[in-house]
């Protein structure tokens, strides 16, 4: 259902997972009659089943991944009305729910190309944890703006742990319920 939310195609095979009450009484008769061979082989044909739905749970999981990264990457354009300038930097501190460290990656990406010089703090929480992203421009870098001075900055706050690179920091932590405060302090850091 989640794959069809995210504009994925329906699973129609829904047929294979269905074991039909014959198949339960002839595995029940070669039970009491004691047919181990009869037994052994409708045991073999379901474990193959299972298998098979192993296989295809296990692609499905990966295409709704997939489609949730794509859904990220074309949302991060409505963020660009939250960005704010700060002593001439432009900035988005921003919250989500149910990001993963790979969504916050793709939004992060795809607003880096379309604004080029900023800083970006995405923190999410996902899974009842905090997780966070935080990428400063190469030539903000240059300037002195560094994503590990400000990921300190917030996992002050929120009691999270992060790090990284002067242009990309990444973190987590236990309290999603600190992002906002977080988010406010660094939002003050950059100000001073």
């Amino acid at each position: 259902l989640e794959k069809e939310q995210l504009g994925g195609q329906k699973f129609s095979e829904t047929n294979i997972f269905e074991v039909e009450l014959t198949e339960l009484d002839r595995l029940s008769c070669s039970v009491d009659n004691q047919d181990a061979l009869n037994v052994s082989k409708i045991l073999e044909h379901l474990s193959g089943r299972v298998e098979w739905l192993r296989e295809r749970l296990a692609k499905s999981e990966k295409e709704v991944r997939e489609l949730k990264l794509k859904s990220a990457s074309r949302q991060a354009g409505e963020f660009l009305s939250d960005v704010v300038e700060i002593k001439g930097v432009k900035v988005l501190a921003k919250e989500f729910t149910a990001y993963s460290m790979d969504m916050l990656r793709s939004t992060s990406d795809t607003l880096q190309q379309q604004l080029k010089s900023c800083v970006l703090v995405l923190a999410s929480n996902f899974n009842s944890r905090l997780i966070y992203l935080i990428t400063v421009s190469v030539d903000l870098n240059a300037k002195g703006y560094s994503a590990q001075t400000l990921a300190t900055t917030f996992s002050s706050v929120t009691g999270g742990k992060g790090g990284g690179k002067p242009n990309k920091a990444e973190g987590g932590g236990s309290d999603p319920s600190k992002i906002s405060e977080g988010l406010a302090k660094v939002r003050e850091q950059l100000a001073i």
